[in-house]
């Protein structure tokens, strides 16, 4: 088995997001966000990552703005749809020869989805990632 270099890890690790936009209006404030990566095979998993983030109104309208993402990764989103209170869609990034498929689904208060990525040479990824909203933003 091939093994991914940190800078994948950190490339796929930060393209789970929380927000996409559409119609789907997730809350403006201070959120806790956790990320878990799970990679299929091996049996130790990434421990989980966990901050919290100030999203305003104005980023949340903007999708390009709630879309974390590195400007060398030239990662495309495709086929975003949203069905009822869930948003589906396909990550294509090319330059590091990875594909994928999202699917994040919006409570309230709280979010919860799973990012599954595919890379050139066989290996699979997931992150799994979990939103709470903990109140307004305190600046």
């Amino acid at each position: 088995m091939r093994v991914f270099t940190a800078t994948t890890f950190s490339l796929v690790f930060f393209l789970a997001f929380p927000a996409l936009g559409g119609s789907i209006r997730q809350r403006p404030g201070h959120w806790q966000i956790r990320k878990q990566l799970e990679v299929p095979g091996v049996p130790a998993d990434m421990p989980p990552v966990t901050f919290d983030v100030c999203l305003t109104k104005e980023a949340l309208e903007d999708p390009e703005r709630t879309v974390p993402s590195d400007p060398k990764a030239n990662c495309a989103i495709r086929d975003y749809r949203i069905e009822g209170g869930t948003a589906r869609w396909r990550l294509d990034c090319p330059s590091s020869k990875m594909t994928g498929t999202g699917e994040i689904s919006y409570g309230d208060t709280s979010y919860k989805g799973a990012l599954r990525m595919q890379l050139d040479h066989g290996q699979r990824l997931i992150i799994k990632y979990t939103g709470k909203w903990l109140g307004e933003c305190s600046n």
